[in-house]
């Protein structure tokens, strides 16, 4: 697979092609695409570096003319057919990678020594079993990340759903679990602006859940 980048010079040009530095069969690399500025993520939902069908997606940057792959992507906790990177979001040093078979969505963000994962968001009133499609369509926007989930039957046989997330701007770094100052102690989920005990992002904040939705890691 490959993405192809158009630039518009009075009209459109093709300007680059992009194709990932590890090519194999069934990569299916360019199943999704998404651009922030000059960073341009791309998915490969077939990548079976890790495992089989476990998927993988690519961080590429223009340097000058030239567009140059940063850093490949994985779930750290993947495994046979998740197919991580069928959907993929990013802005301003965030992104947000979906699968098509685990029932789920990535968050990495960016920080001086490369892209690194922060949360796996699922949905706290689904089950990863009941194949609503969770995470098989992405978005995100400022501090605002939605989480398509298709087949949701919430609203009836395969009604749908989406799921919203939220990246604050907050400077106290809250608890995860025991001690939360929220009074929640819940290890699963922890309190509504948990960071989960990572490092904070260019935004302040790394996530918070509203909605019917939890964040995991």
């Amino acid at each position: 697979g490959s993405a192809y980048v158009f630039e518009r010079r009075g009209s459109w040009e093709l300007t680059a092609t992009l194709s990932p530095a590890d090519p194999s069969y069934n990569k299916l690399f360019g199943r999704s695409v998404s651009i922030s500025g000059t960073t341009v993520l791309c998915g490969a939902f077939g990548d079976s570096s890790s495992y089989d069908g476990a998927g993988a997606a690519y961080i590429f940057e223009r340097n000058t003319s030239a567009w140059t792959q940063m850093d490949k992507l994985l779930a750290p906790d993947g495994s046979n057919l998740d197919q991580f990177g069928g959907s993929v979001a990013i802005d301003d040093g965030v992104c947000l990678v979906g699968t098509e078979g685990d029932e789920s969505a990535y968050i990495f963000d960016q920080d001086p020594s490369g892209w690194k994962f922060r949360s796996k968001l699922v949905a706290s009133d689904g089950s990863q079993m009941q194949a609503d499609g969770f995470g098989e369509s992405v978005a995100i926007e400022n501090e605002h990340v939605l989480v398509g989930a298709q087949f949701d039957d919430g609203g009836g046989g395969n009604a749908g759903s989406a799921y919203l997330f939220q990246l604050p701007s907050y400077a106290t770094s809250y608890c995860f679990g025991s001690g939360c100052p929220c009074g929640n102690d819940d290890p699963t989920h922890g309190c509504a602006n948990s960071t989960n005990g990572v490092g904070v992002n260019r935004r302040g904040a790394l996530l918070a859940a509203c909605g019917s939705a939890s964040v995991t890691s």
